[in-house]
């Protein structure tokens, strides 16, 4: 309620808003860009929204839509809300090279987070966005059980997301070892970017001594950091290292 009631009050001559959280903040030049990119038929933007840790390093990166047109839309869910299009015709255009960044503020009370999302899920049983929430809620909090649960309750899905998918699996291949390469090779077709996960496949060949296996999982991973993937310092290392050590063996 309190997101609509803050969207209304934005003025009608308004172009275009973005959703900003009071851990997150825009790059210096984001208004030059976002004015050559804009068009008036466009209704929202995709971009990518990065976590950074205290010392303004990656961690991780979603895609994200919080660039918005001011009529049209519609805030719901009580708890890691989602903007809904309420218009006649939504016009949405990619910009991966725009973002937003945040560093989440692990000081904010979020134990009241699992039991909202249960209950956007008791609402609306089908809001499979409430279901990556719950497992990624599940996951930070080290329940693991409930986050393979609702991570593989989140891929079954028909409409979710396949760049979330990858992280999902991801996660399952470190919690259920006997599906390990399944999950892994899941996470990788879902989402080809997710460097962590091509350099987990390339050290489980590593210790299985598939060389080329290996290898080529490396490769594939370093050729996505050439492509402009992010990745932190340990994943980096690993697909480099690891990669290097399968060509001695060979």
């Amino acid at each position: 309620i309190a997101k609509n009631v803050a969207l209304s009050l934005v003025p009608a001559d308004v172009d275009v808003c973005i959703s900003l959280d009071m851990d997150a903040w825009l790059p210096a030049d984001w208004r030059q860009h976002l004015e050559m990119l804009w068009q008036p038929h466009h209704t929202r933007m995709r971009h990518s929204y990065h976590y950074v840790d205290a010392q303004g390093e990656f961690v991780r990166n979603y895609p994200h839509a919080k660039v918005h047109s001011r009529r049209g839309y519609h805030w719901q869910r009580c708890v890691h809300e989602e903007m809904v299009f309420v218009g006649s015709q939504e016009q949405v255009f990619d910009c991966p090279e725009w973002r937003i960044l945040e560093h989440q503020d692990d000081s904010k009370d979020r134990n009241g987070y699992v039991q909202l999302l249960h209950q956007a899920l008791a609402e609306n049983p089908q809001d499979t966005m409430a279901m990556y929430w719950l497992a990624l809620e599940y996951q930070n909090r080290g329940n693991a059980a409930e986050a393979v649960q609702w991570h593989s309750a989140y891929v079954r899905q028909p409409d979710a997301q396949s760049f979330l998918m990858g992280h999902s699996y991801h996660y399952l291949s470190a919690h259920l070892p006997e599906q390990r390469v399944q999950h892994l090779e899941n996470a990788v077709r879902h989402n080809a970017g997710l460097c962590a996960a091509w350099a987990a496949l390339g050290q489980h060949h590593y210790h299985n001594h598939d060389w080329i296996n290996c290898m080529w999982a490396c490769h594939q991973g370093i050729h996505q950091l050439h492509q402009g993937a992010e990745a932190d310092q340990h994943t980096r290392v690993v697909l480099y290292d690891t990669g290097a050590l399968a060509c001695d063996r060979l």
